[in-house]
This record gives C-alpha cells, structure tokens and sequence, in this order.
C-alpha cells in the first residue's frame, strides 16, 4: 500500500437487512489509509491461498461480529487511488452483497462506527458529502445500484 501501490485482490461486501437498509462502516482512525473515512459494510484481502467467500465471512464475522446469509458476487473491478502522500489501494475487487438482522458488534480496531441507511439515502449521502467516503465505495455503488433496484421488490430473510 505504499507509493502507488501493488495490484492485489481484495473484496468489498454490502450487508442488509430486511428493511433494505445497507450497513455502512466508519473506518477506524488508526488505519493508515482513508481512516474514519465511510464504507461499505466490510472490505478485506483474502489471505493467501483463501478463496474470497470464506475471506468474507472471517472478516465479517472479525470486524461486525455477525454472520451473514446469502452471500453472493456482483462483479469483479480494478480500481486504483492515492491517500494524500501515504499511500495507495491497486485491488482486483470482487464486490458481494449478503443479508444479516443480527446486532453488531464492532472491532474498535477495525470499526470506528457504524450506520444502516436506506439505498437511496446511500445515493444521496455519497453525492452531497463525497469527500466523507472511501473512493472505493463510490466506484462500487454505481454499479451495484441498478442491480440493488431490480432486486429491492423482494423479501429479504436474513
């Protein structure tokens, strides 16, 4: 993650719930980059050797400390963005959404906070305070959002 960057794989994950509502992370104020910036639900790297659904249920399960169901991939993007002059993110990310009702419990290392709004507040929030949210999740959301709208008449059990 120093300088520009080494083009790794990573995952970004969306979790709701059955109201519709995405949870959205504040990143921890001690991560080097983007911290207490906002995010998706939870975004990681496989470790290695580890395929990326497992990946995303440990770190779901590390950071929210929570389960989720339903896991499934949208897309796979390449995406790179610099930090100011700390550093930089170069990913191959596979972007996932799953469904959960449970309480969540943050990992303060991890998690400064947390949040669930619905899928056009997320739209409007990530228009009007941009600079507050992670490059990522903007890159992430404009693709996933036509997805998410063909989808949001359905019932969702967690």
């Amino acid at each position: 993650h120093l300088g520009e960057g080494i083009l790794h794989k990573a995952f970004s994950v969306f979790i709701f719930n059955s109201n519709w509502e995405v949870l959205l992370q504040k990143r921890s104020a001690g991560k080097m980059l983007w911290p207490s910036y906002w995010s998706n639900s939870c975004c990681s790297h496989p470790r290695l050797n580890e395929d990326e659904v497992p990946a995303a249920h440990r770190r779901i399960s590390e950071e929210l400390g929570i389960s989720v169901s339903g896991l499934e991939k949208h897309f796979d993007f390449e995406y790179q963005a610099a930090f100011k002059d700390v550093g930089s993110e170069w990913e191959y990310c596979s972007v996932f959404t799953a469904y959960s009702n449970e309480k969540v419990k943050t990992n303060r290392t991890e998690v400064e906070d947390i949040k669930w709004v619905g899928i056009d507040q997320l739209t409007d929030m990530l228009s009007a305070e941009t600079e507050k949210f992670t490059p990522w999740i903007k890159l992430e959301w404009a693709q996933l959002l036509p997805v998410l709208k063909s989808q949001q008449t359905r019932q969702i059990n967690p």
